[in-house]
């Protein structure tokens, strides 16, 4: 069995990691202590020290909630984004706002589902946002959401799924689903032309620093994700250990040994970037890319690291797959268009080598 929490190991923690509520018990009930803006109704000017109510019990189930309940409270005070209609009793369903109607079904989903707040924030919560938040949750306002974004897009299709969940727990009647369109993650993705190897040797010697020097470089010869080059050591010179990254760990092959012994990258110096979600590092790498004129984006030495492995080095698919830390599936998708057009060319080469062929009159 876990380790019990009582109110005073969750006001500790508040304490260590500096977030400004803490919980209290009222009789049988917990709330939630707090300076915050002024109330409505309360004739308050200034912030004041308030305690809210959060209907639950002082159980040990009360205790998880009311933890989660305190960390979302210390996230909207730290973002600003503290509001009162989110705490107030709740008018009837015709009357609610769309934040309301947010926050109601992130306590309901959040009690039911394990989900990390960085997940909330970035793949709900931003969806979400986009809705007049002060505004009554109809059909014709969600709508106009769904088609603001592009038909046909990830970004569509996860639209609508996130405005659904929302609209099944308020009991709105309206299908959002059928204007998802008809994206599929196991589309071809669409590639311009990643950098010629020449291009990528040249370009490694011309950025100034040499914590971003061995970035490009271990990117450029392990084929990584922007990422995972904060999150990896050096086995040896050719090979590499992902410790965690979009898809967990792996082992990588250098491709090609030479640049490895060159630019010495057995002695890893990533640069220092801190952030809370792999998608801060791929930013930053981006911006850096920028900075120094780097005429493609981080992720292209991938691309043309898939490139290598499949048409140059002519590995099967998933071997390359595995490589990469994608499905087979997802590379050949992603990568046909160069692993047909080399097979098309050896196949000719091969044709028109065959001593038996037939031949022209």
């Amino acid at each position: 069995m876990g380790k019990q929490l009582t109110i005073e190991s969750i006001n500790e923690w508040l304490k260590a990691s500096k977030i400004p509520v803490r919980v209290r018990r009222h009789g049988d009930a917990l709330c939630l202590r707090a300076t915050l803006p002024p109330k409505p109704g309360s004739g308050h000017t200034e912030n004041h020290r308030y305690d809210l109510s959060l209907g639950l019990l002082a159980s040990q189930d009360g205790l998880q909630r009311a933890k989660l309940e305190v960390q979302r409270l210390g996230s909207l005070l730290a973002m600003g984004r503290f509001d009162w209609g989110l705490y107030l009793d709740e008018p009837g369903p015709e009357k609610r706002t769309i934040a309301q109607w947010i926050e109601g079904f992130r306590r309901e989903y959040r009690a039911t589902h394990t989900l990390a707040d960085s997940t909330w924030e970035r793949h709900w919560q931003t969806v979400y946002d986009r809705l007049p938040q002060n505004a009554l949750l109809k059909p014709e306002v969600l709508l106009e959401a769904v088609f603001a974004t592009e038909a046909d897009t990830h970004h569509r299709k996860e639209t609508c799924k996130k405005l659904q969940k929302l609209i099944d727990y308020s009991n709105l009647r309206i299908d959002l689903l059928k204007y998802q369109g008809s994206y599929s993650s196991n589309r071809p993705q669409v590639l311009r032309e990643p950098p010629a190897d020449a291009l990528i040797a040249e370009w490694r010697d011309r950025i100034p620093t040499e914590s971003w020097r061995w970035f490009y470089g271990v990117c450029a010869v392990f084929g990584l994700r922007p990422h995972e080059a904060f999150f990896c050591q050096m086995e040896s010179p050719y090979l590499l250990r992902v410790l965690k990254g979009k898809t967990g760990p792996r082992l990588v092959r250098a491709f090609y040994q030479e640049w490895s012994d060159r630019w010495n990258l057995i002695n890893a110096d990533p640069p220092a970037v801190h952030g809370d979600t792999f998608r801060i590092y791929g930013e930053r790498a981006s911006r850096q890319f920028n900075r120094y004129d780097v005429p493609f984006d981080p992720y292209d030495l991938r691309h043309r690291y898939a490139i290598r492995l499949s048409v140059d080095f002519r590995l099967p698919v998933p071997i390359a797959a595995k490589e990469m830390g994608h499905s087979p599936t997802i590379h050949w998708n992603t990568y046909q268009r160069w692993i047909s057009r080399q097979e098309q060319d050896r196949v000719y080469a091969e044709a028109m080598a065959d001593p038996d062929r037939p031949q022209a009159p």
